[in-house]
């Protein structure tokens, strides 16, 4: 029997293509599915209630796809919708498939790479509402002390393509303040956008080790598969790759060729 299954990514927008490519550099035997629901961002000042729904909704799009795996890469969507999906959608309704989270190997990796036990977190508001990165810290490691900073303008103005003006730097300068006060040696990057920002938050905190999201995810899903073989096994390895997103095409094409590293073939698809 042909294997047919494949990989999929679900963002809000084009901020999890860096994810995406790191784990396609690493793994570029299997066939991928992009979705960026760039109808719905930014997830992060969204109600719970309705990020949940914008997830099960992309999720069951890329089961519809084929994708036996689906990768959550928006932060926002991992701490307000993956649990209801791992724990409710999931069973109802394809228990033989497989949804996973970033915050979760993010965690681990800034635990392991601290040394003064205190841990920051740059991301949504929504994500830091939610206190997933803090908890799963403080499962991993209960002394060790969290330093949570809202970055609710950055978004916005990343997917607006202004991340290389001059305010961007004074706007990161004026989110990572408080943070530089305290003894963090380590930094999440707890949105997928801001690897677009990152050599700029390594200026303004430049004796601070940076946890990228993609590198930390490369390890943990080549150790997931090993782990699998039931699911690898179910997997196609044509190299196939489809990029999809919901809307702003002009947009989509410009900011996902800096996060991709090259130009982005794309279509646009409808959840409803």
């Amino acid at each position: 029997m042909q294997q047919q299954g494949k990989i999929g990514f679900f963002d809000s927008g084009v901020g999890g293509l860096a994810i995406a490519r790191a784990v396609m550099s690493a793994l570029p035997q299997y066939d991928y599915v992009y979705l960026g629901d760039t109808a719905h961002q930014p997830f992060g000042p969204k109600p719970a209630a309705d990020v949940r729904g914008y997830t099960q909704g992309g999720v069951a799009y890329l089961f519809g796809q084929g994708c036996e795996l689906v990768i959550i890469t928006c932060n926002t969507a991992v701490s307000q919708a993956l649990r209801f999906i791992q724990q409710q959608f999931l069973p109802e309704h394809s228990p033989e498939r497989r949804v996973l989270g970033v915050i979760v190997p993010t965690a681990e990796a800034a635990v392991a790479a601290t040394k003064t036990n205190a841990i920051g977190v740059l991301a949504t508001q929504g994500t830091v509402e939610a206190r997933s990165f803090a908890e799963e810290i403080q499962k991993l490691r209960p002394t060790a002390i969290v330093y949570q900073q809202a970055a609710p303008e950055l978004v916005p103005l990343i997917e607006a393509g202004l991340h290389h003006r001059p305010e961007t730097r004074i706007l990161v300068q004026h989110y990572l303040h408080a943070l530089a006060q305290t003894t963090i040696d380590t930094l999440i990057l707890g949105c997928t956008h801001y690897e677009l920002i990152s050599d700029v938050v390594a200026q303004v905190l430049p004796h601070v080790t940076i946890i990228h999201e993609g590198e930390v995810l490369i390890a943990r899903l080549q150790d997931y598969l090993a782990r699998h073989p039931e699911l690898t096994q179910r997997l196609a390895q044509t190299k196939a790759l489809r990029i999809c997103y919901t809307s702003h095409a002009e947009s989509f094409a410009i900011l996902g060729q800096e996060f991709f590293g090259s130009p982005v073939q794309a279509e646009h698809v409808s959840l409803v």
